[in-house]
């Protein structure tokens, strides 16, 4: 029918209003093996995938040598189970998908042919033994694609030195860290880290690490920015406090509270200090940037950060969208 949804409605015909599906968490890929390692993804990441309108792809990569399932069928049935739980728990599976060959490049090609939009998976999954930091698809996967990642943490520190798997059970994510290095290139985080920010009514903390000899993070302390940006974003000349000002601003513009943090320090140390469950409660960083992270696609910080965090971590290469800041 001419007219578009318009003449429909004028028609009498039944029209479902669906709502806008999100451009930066519209489609999520989430990568299981069977392994409760790997599952972790779908506790610390629910807010995400459950309750929103964002459409959530199952994926597992089958490989006959893997102890995991005995058949390609087998495995199809494992992620019709998960589907059972997701939905009833809010999310929208658009499909299962169940590919045999190297899970790297399966995930690369089916991030390209879904129209991916993030991919969220656990750090560790039945293959990588618990001492080792991450799962080599995670760091295989940012060399591979420019879709940002969410990692869950599948292991925790524990008081005998042993690492344990994390609770089954979704974090209060309330404080976000978003450390930034007044580049633009760091600044690719923030569209989505604003995002997340709004899903999860959650404090923005942005981090500055000034590289000179310091003590160290201390208390949470941080100074509050409200208000709106004004003027245009500031160009590749400004300051790094005149964009990291303007970084703020565009979060508090979004009705996010948001406070600035500066530490002096060298840089991953000092946030690897900072980064712990009792002063912020998820990291969101960009992979390459201004602080030492332009020597390679995985840069020093954010590869330290990622290997060892133990809190979830949204990735985001520099360069991945051409998102504005603020709609």
């Amino acid at each position: 029918m001419q007219g578009g949804v318009d003449a429909w409605k004028k028609a009498g015909c039944p029209i479902v209003e669906r709502g806008p599906v999100s451009a930066l968490f519209g489609r999520i890929l989430v990568p299981l093996d069977g392994s409760a390692a790997s599952e972790t993804v779908l506790y610390q990441a629910e807010r995400l995938i459950c309750g929103r309108r964002s459409e959530v792809i199952l994926f597992h990569a089958w490989n006959p040598d893997s102890p995991g399932f005995a058949a390609p069928e087998a495995a199809e049935d494992y992620l019709r189970v998960v589907q059972g739980r997701l939905s009833s728990g809010g999310a929208h599976v658009l499909r299962r998908i169940v590919r045999s060959g190297p899970v790297t490049q399966l995930l690369a090609e089916t991030i390209e042919s879904e129209k991916v939009s993030l991919v969220a998976m656990s750090s560790h999954g039945r293959t990588t033994s618990p001492r080792a930091t991450i799962a080599g698809t995670v760091g295989g996967l940012l060399n591979e694609s420019r879709v940002p990642i969410f990692v869950a943490r599948a292991y925790q520190p524990s008081g005998s030195g042993e690492p344990t798997p994390a609770e089954c059970e979704a974090p209060s994510i309330r404080r976000i860290l978003v450390p930034l290095d007044g580049s633009s290139a760091c600044e690719a985080v923030m569209p989505y880290a604003r995002e997340l920010g709004q899903l999860l009514g959650a404090l923005i903390v942005i981090l500055q690490v000034t590289a000179e000899d310091g003590h160290g993070p201390g208390r949470f302390l941080g100074t509050g920015i409200p208000g709106r940006p004004l003027g245009p974003a500031p160009g590749e000349e400004a300051s790094p406090a005149e964009r990291i000002e303007y970084a703020a601003k565009t979060f508090s513009a979004a009705g996010l509270e948001t406070l600035t943090l500066n530490l002096e320090g060298e840089p991953i140390s000092t946030i690897l200090a900072f980064a712990r469950p009792s002063a912020v409660d998820l990291i969101a960083m960009t992979t390459h940037g201004r602080t030492g992270l332009s020597k390679a696609l995985m840069g020093s910080v954010a590869e330290r950060v990622l290997s060892e965090a133990i809190l979830p971590t949204l990735l985001v290469r520099s360069g991945a969208g051409s998102v504005q800041c603020i709609s």
